[in-house]
This record gives structure tokens, sequence and C-alpha cells, in this order.
């Protein structure tokens, strides 16, 4: 066990802290490392904990063991560490896990509006008649068969206008993102 420096008489006040430091610096860093692995965070925890064991010298006259006092102080300075990485976790874990913000939100509808104006855009690429079979196939989900019916034309002539009107939406939509692209054909084709 060792020795209190200030019950036997030794260093004096001005090389308590030097002396104490040299002494026990190594060991409380390695065992603050140890605990936290964060070389940064152990350092200034150490450091601490001889600042407060300098500090409350006049009071440790009593203290028998000065190195577990000051091992002590570092457990419990590491202990805080842990404790408030625990907090700080926790509330960015709370905040990351709370609804979208109004700002979010109008940010979506904005952008769904300009999906919105851009597929206006490129319907209107077609002709009236391709514009409507479209519409009845995609939007409303009618068959060919009942297209034909509804407009009285063949199957056939209604089947070919599609297609026409599916090639012009492809051939006129390559400068697009892809993504945007294939969503807009998926949309159309499903």
């Amino acid at each position: 066990m060792q020795q209190n420096p200030l019950s036997s008489g030794e260093p004096g006040p001005d090389r308590f802290l030097e002396d104490l430091f040299k002494r026990y610096y190594n060991p409380m860093m390695a065992y603050a490392y140890t605990t936290l692995k964060d070389e940064a965070l152990a350092e200034d925890i150490v450091i601490d904990s001889f600042l407060k064991v300098q500090k409350a010298r006049p009071h440790l006259a009593a203290v028998k063991d000065i190195r577990s006092y000051l091992f002590i102080t570092v457990r419990n300075g590491c202990f805080r560490a842990f404790t408030e990485r625990k907090i700080r976790d926790n509330y960015l874990n709370d905040v990351a896990a709370q609804p979208p913000t109004y700002t979010e939100i109008e940010i979506f509808l904005h952008e769904s509006l300009q999906i919105e104006d851009w597929v206006e855009q490129v319907l209107s690429l077609l002709t009236p008649s391709e514009k409507k079979i479209i519409k009845m196939s995609f939007l409303e989900g009618k068959s060919v068969k009942d297209i034909a019916e509804e407009l009285n034309r063949s199957e056939n002539g209604v089947a070919a206008e599609k297609s026409r009107a599916l090639k012009k939406l492809r051939d006129n939509n390559k400068n697009l993102p892809k993504g945007l692209s294939i969503l807009l054909i998926a949309l159309i084709q499903s």
C-alpha cells in the first residue's frame, strides 16, 4: 500500500502535484484508456482527476492510500463519461426516430407536384387520342377490349395506338435520369 505523502511529511505543496503526476500518470492513463477506448477523453479525465486531488489536498491528510484515492477519482470520471455518452447516444437515437418535420413534408409535397407537372408535360407529347388511351389504360385500369368498346374502335387499332404512345414516351424520355425513366415506364405499363 502506498503511503499518503501528505501524512508522511514528504513533498511540500509546490511539488505535490508534480510528484503525484510522475508516479501515477501512466497507470491511471492505462486504466482510463482501457476503460474508455478514447485516448483524448482518457487523458482529459486523468488530468482532471489529478487537479481534483490537488484541489482537495487540504482534506486528504486522513487518506491512507493516495493511489487508491486517485484511482477511484479516475474510475468515477470514466463512469461519468460513459453516462454522458449514453445520454447523448439516447438523445441522438430519439431525435433520429422523430417524425419528419413540417419542412420535410413541404419538400416532399413540392417534389410530388413537380413530378405531376413532369408527367403532364410528358403526356403532352401524345396526340389527344393517344393520351386518352394511355389514361384509360393506366390510370383507369381498363383493358384494350374495354377501351375499344368505349371509343367505338377496333381492338387492334387501340392496341396499335397504345403501342405507338408508349414508344413515344420511351423515345422522348431517354435523357431522364435512369431511375426516373424506369419509374415512368413502370407506372405507365403497370
